[in-house]
């Protein structure tokens, strides 16, 4: 044992002799690691193992360039300008660092500041290649063409075996006006250096650009056989591809890149984009898992392979994933977003919140972190701080589809088809994505041009034919065209892509009501609820049920909801509805109790309770779930509107109740009820002036509501207007005549001599 023992401690000895080479060795050693980490693109690792050997050698102008390099590499801007900077100060005249500089200043136009950081490189080296382009670029930038032209052409006699040159000239040429240069120039460039990938690539973009694919495609071909082992060449080729919609050939290429490049992470994940961009999200999700298989700490698979798992509504995967990052990186801000999401998705927005403000201070400006929060808040209920987000979303990422996407929804379902539209535009202006489509498609429809919005979905459906969303729009489409046949037909196409799709099994619910249907829509949506493990199809069943008037079969599809999901806050306010729909007020009070114990953050169900309890003259309660509700949601407009009509009723509160009103008329607009409650809140005020055009707008909206003819009666007649007043007053008696039994009516029509 002891032999062992000394043998062991010998072997520790001789270990750290062997660590303690000199600051040279340890520097090689360093600096040859971060070379083979930065050739995998594993820059992370690469910018750790140059800050190592730095410590070393603090003031080595070539580690600086190279460490610039990789920050480049790693689009990590601030870093690269800085250690550049450094490099340049220690040694002028080191080329790596002076180009690298001066391409960082040429993209935040410091023209000047390149021209004189390169002079002194110049001066020494007055006929290299790269030093004079850099310089070029800022000659062109301040607008000297001239003097870009001129170091540009001597670069041409010094290095006509070069592409770049051409390549420059054609890109001032271009900036300049002078198009009908620029593809000579091209050419001239994939002449001079037949074995330049980016003369090729430039080119093959230049056909592409004026529709001549064949072109394009003969000048990738091109640059990978004069380059076949080039990665670059070939993910030029899948992008071109790609851009085609010729989906197989670019994933081949894609894979061929991943090959050659040794299953680099970074390289993988491109692959995963792909696939994520095709909707197929299990190649995406086996991408990301062979990532993590073979680099267990690449953090981009793991975020990635979560937020698949989150839109897969996988939400236990996706959190031991979040939960695996944390543990060992409690700070990791995608991390907590990731978790802070799966809260949102399990309808916890409270629980979400704080997990977003703590990502928040680790990465203040992230759009997909003010995102999450505009969900969040949606999900609450408060559409004012949801609105707020995403528009702060977009101020970080002026390209964030799905921004301007949410905000186009949320415009449309408060009836601002105008603001819906634009949003609309924004967005297939950045990218023709098909849920911008849809949306424009669905404010078309809403304001009647069926016909236009039908020919958007079929063009499409061209692009994207095995699209169920699209197949279900249409649908619905012409269901609201009463084409009957040809809904039928799109619907089920949906669904027979997607069996589960909740639009197009809602849309042809819809179809057998329209067609008078209903024993077949309720045997559609039966068999469904019956095969599924959620209380969702059941409470579709008891909506379709109740709209067919068969509201005894539609509470018993609401209490099968609940026998699925006892818990489900949607199922308790369902069956609260129809009960309090058939006169059932206490049980569904009961309902909407315990609907806002299973989800007590959801401002719809205490507005609900809220609706319940005023339903039996309960105030007292109405209005204490309307503050709870309005706690939740500030802007909540239905809650708003709901205590605003209370305390004008019960003649108290008015100026709160004017606010109120006022709140829930900035978030439905077009609202009839709406208008209809602040008018009356002013006619209390005696602010009849104020009332009487919001009452009028009511009116008009709704026609058939006696009640709203009499609110504007009352404001008529306070005005002086009697020959208004009566014809109102006319209008809301005749459309029910019970109303001459309430004593304001009958003090009304006394005044009125009527």
């Amino acid at each position: 044992m002891r032999n062992s023992v000394q043998i062991i401690l010998s072997a520790a000895v001789l270990a750290s002799v062997i660590g303690c080479g000199s600051p040279a060795q340890k520097e090689a050693k360093f600096k040859a690691s971060a070379e083979a980490y930065a050739a995998k693109k594993q820059y992370p690792e690469a910018i750790i193992q140059y800050r190592n050997a730095l410590k070393v050698d603090p003031n080595s102008s070539t580690l600086l360039a190279e460490l610039g390099d990789v920050y480049v590499a790693n689009s990590s801007w601030q870093e690269a300008y800085s250690t550049y900077t450094k490099a340049v100060d220690i040694d002028p005249l080191n080329k790596v660092a002076v180009v690298g500089l001066s391409k960082l200043l040429l993209s935040i136009k410091k023209y000047d500041d390149v021209i004189t950081r390169t002079q002194k490189l110049l001066a020494a080296h007055p006929d290299d290649l790269d030093v004079n382009l850099v310089t070029a670029n800022a000659y062109a930038g301040k607008g000297d063409v001239a003097k870009a032209n001129e170091m540009v052409e001597a670069m041409i006699q010094k290095h006509p075996e070069k592409a770049a040159p051409y390549l420059n000239l054609a890109v001032f040429a271009l900036a300049g006006g002078k198009q009908a240069q620029v593809q000579p120039l091209l050419e001239k460039a994939v002449a001079a250096e037949p074995g330049s990938i980016e003369a090729h690539k430039t080119l093959g973009s230049w056909f592409a650009a004026h529709n001549d694919m064949a072109k394009a495609e003969e000048q990738y071909k091109l640059a990978i056989a004069a380059n076949p082992q080039s990665v670059d060449a070939y993910t030029a080729r899948a992008t071109f591809y790609n851009g085609q919609r010729r989906f197989a050939e670019a994933e081949a290429d894609m894979k061929k890149v991943v090959e050659m490049s040794n299953n680099a992470p970074d390289v993988r994940m491109e692959l995963a984009a792909f696939y994520r961009s095709q909707n197929r999200l299990d190649d995406a999700a086996a991408v990301d898992a062979a990532t993590m298989k073979s680099s267990p700490a690449y953090l981009p698979a793991q975020i990635d392979l979560a937020d698949i798992e989150i839109e897969q509504h996988k939400l236990d995967e996706a959190a031991n994933i979040a939960n695996g990052i944390l543990k060992t990186r409690p700070q990791e801000p995608q991390a907590l977003l990731i978790r802070g999401r799966v809260a949102v998705e399990r309808m916890q927005p409270d629980k979400a919140i704080p997990d977003f403000e703590a990502s928040e201070k680790l990465d203040p400006r992230s759009a997909p972190l003010y995102y999450a929060f505009a969900k969040a808040y949606q999900e609450k209920g408060d559409l004012s701080q949801a609105k707020a987000y995403y528009e702060r979303a977009i101020g970080v990422n002026s390209r964030l589809i799905p921004a301007y996407i949410s905000l186009g929804e949320l415009a449309l379902a408060s009836g601002d088809n105008a603001a819906a539209m634009n949003y609309a535009d924004q967005a297939l202006r950045i990218a023709p994505t098909t849920k911008a489509a849809i949306l424009k498609a669905s404010v078309l429809n809403n304001v009647g041009k069926r016909k236009e919005s039908e020919a958007l979905f079929q063009q499409l459906i061209k692009a994207i034919p095995n699209s169920p969303d699209m197949y279900a729009r249409l649908g619905i489409v012409q269901l609201g065209e009463k084409d009957y046949k040809n809904a039928e037909a799109n619907l089920v196409k949906a669904l027979s892509i997607d069996p589960e799709h909740s639009e197009a099994i809602a849309g042809y619910a819809q179809l057998m009501l329209a067609e008078k249907q209903v024993d077949k829509g309720i045997g559609f949506l039966s068999q469904r609820a019956q095969k599924s493990s959620s209380a969702a199809a059941y409470l579709t069943l008891a909506q379709f049920e109740a709209q067919a008037g068969r509201t005894a079969d539609a509470e018993n599809a609401a209490r099968q909801a609940l026998q699925k999901e006892p818990n489900s806050a949607s199922a308790h306010m369902v069956l609260g509805l129809l009960l309090a729909h058939n006169g059932s007020a206490a049980p569904a009070i009961a309902e909407f109790q315990s609907a806002t114990k299973a989800a007590p953050n959801n401002a719809l169900a205490w507005t609900s309770l809220g609706q319940a309890y005023e339903a039996v003259s309960d105030s007292k309660n109405a209005e204490s779930a309307y503050q709870k509700a309005l706690q939740i949601a500030p802007s909540d407009a239905n809650a708003a509107n709901n205590l605003a009509w209370l305390y004008a009723s019960q003649n108290r509160e008015l100026d709160r109740a004017v606010e109120l009103a006022r709140s829930a008329k900035m978030q439905l607009p077009n609202d009839p009820h709406i208008s209809d409650t602040l008018g009356w809140v002013y006619v209390k005020q005696h602010l009849y002036d104020s009332a009487v055009p919001l009452l009028k707008e009511a009116a008009a909206a709704a026609p058939t509501n006696p009640e709203f003819h009499y609110h504007l009666a009352e404001a008529l007649a306070a005005s002086g207007k009697t020959k208004e007043a009566k014809n109102e007053l006319a209008q809301a008696l005749k459309q029910n005549a019970k109303l001459r039994d309430r004593d304001d009516v009958r003090a009304l029509a006394s005044t009125l001599s009527m």
